[in-house]
């Protein structure tokens, strides 16, 4: 079907039930027969007058009369149920034909001239004999073969013509479009040496309308390069982030250098006061044991152990401040397990006194030569105050060991 034709109307079934025919006898028995076996929650709306009628209802009404009317009346329940129930005001009277529905008005065709149009003004359009003459050949007129009576219109003969013409009311003046060929009349020939498709001349401007932006846009705005397109906050927020980034990764640089070279000397001064921290459990449970043991490497173990312990906490702090980690397993390597067996063969031989003694002189000398090294390795203040103060410390435990204990 083409596009431009006329939309054909289709009525929907409840318009249809509207508009159908029953018969006057029919609509009085439907009528006693709902009134009798509707259940009285649908009987309120059987009446006509309940107004609107919702959907359910409608579809319930109509079930139970064909469910519950006799076989002749179930072909008009659909219809007997729209226009009693759900449009009352609508049915028709009794015995009376229900109306032809009408179709849509015809559209009229605009290229159609002749008299079948709708109504309005018509055109006559009259051609002569010889449809492919050039623009500049004229229609002659004659003389009447016979003149007409008075009020009457002459004819007149065309050439080429076996009948006469009768002149037809004047139709709408034809106007030349504007702009064509100034000082030429319309109809008239075109001159020698202009264009045939010559444009129009003295044409009004193009208006501007809202949708200009889409048909004709403009040139695409510049776009910036840099980062953060051309809004100054952009660009700040950019430049912040930048700042940030090269802060951080000059610190982790800094850290590298200056920190990864004494990482080693500084694990090498927790593994000494590991191993002294041990050694020194080690003489106080073999006193307990009965062992023969001095007075004064009695206090130098007691001193020692918790000395040590305390300078190595803070230590592993410091380096895990500045993430130098030490792991339990690294601590332990300085932990000989041949010293623990030397010191158990000089328990049981009664020598374990003078053992204890010289094995401490050594690990203490090289626990100070790990201090000193570490300390000149060492750039920040703080790690200088701590070592220093370790090595003092060590000192003094030195002295300790030396000094032989008063007897009262």
């Amino acid at each position: 079907m083409s596009p431009f034709a006329p939309h054909q109307y289709r009525p929907s079934p409840a318009s249809r039930e509207r508009q159908a025919y029953i018969p006057a006898g029919m609509n009085k028995a439907m009528t006693q027969h709902m009134q009798q076996s509707l259940p009285s929650h649908l009987k309120k709306y059987a009446t006509g007058n309940a107004g609107y009628v919702p959907d359910h209802v409608e579809r319930q009404i109509v079930q139970h009369m064909q469910k519950t009317a006799p076989g002749h009346m179930k072909d008009y329940v659909g219809a007997f149920v729209q226009q009693n129930i759900v449009t009352p005001g609508l049915q028709h009277p009794a015995g009376s034909q229900p109306r032809a529905i009408t179709p849509h008005a015809p559209i009229p065709d605009r290229l159609r001239l002749d008299h079948s149009n709708v109504p309005g003004e018509q055109h006559t359009v009259v051609f002569h004999n010889n449809l492919f003459a050039p623009d500049s050949e004229r229609v002659v007129a004659v003389a009447p073969q016979t003149a007409g009576t008075a009020g009457q219109p002459q004819a007149t003969q065309y050439p080429g013509q076996s009948q006469p013409v009768y002149p037809q009311s004047p139709g709408p003046q034809l106007q030349p479009p504007q702009g064509q060929y100034p000082g030429r009349q319309y109809g008239a020939p075109v001159p020698p040496g202009v264009p045939q498709n010559m444009p129009p001349q003295n044409q009004p401007p193009v208006p501007h309308t809202d949708y200009e932006f889409i048909v004709n846009p403009g040139a695409p705005p510049h776009r910036s390069r840099l980062p953060g397109g051309g809004s100054l906050l952009g660009r700040v927020i950019v430049i912040a982030i930048g700042l940030i980034l090269l802060l951080t990764v000059f610190s982790v640089v800094k850290n590298l250098l200056n920190g990864n070279s004494n990482t080693p000397l500084l694990a090498s001064v927790a593994q000494d006061q590991q191993a002294v921290i041990h050694l020194s459990a080690n003489a106080l449970t073999q006193k307990q044991n009965q062992v023969a043991f001095s007075t004064t490497n009695t206090n130098f173990a007691v001193t020692s152990q918790l000395g040590l312990t305390s300078q190595q906490a803070e230590l592993l702090k410091y380096m895990k401040l500045n993430h130098k980690k030490v792991s339990p397993k690294t601590l332990n390597l300085k932990v000989s397990q041949a010293t623990d067996t030397q010191l158990t063969a000089a328990a049981a031989a009664s020598t374990y006194d003078q053992t204890f003694h010289d094995i401490m002189q050594a690990k203490l000398n090289t626990y100070l030569l790990d201090l000193k090294q570490a300390y000149n390795a060492t750039k920040g203040q703080k790690g200088q105050q701590l070592l220093s103060k370790d090595y003092d410390a060590a000192q003094l435990l030195l002295t300790q060991l030396n000094t032989p204990a008063s007897t009262p």
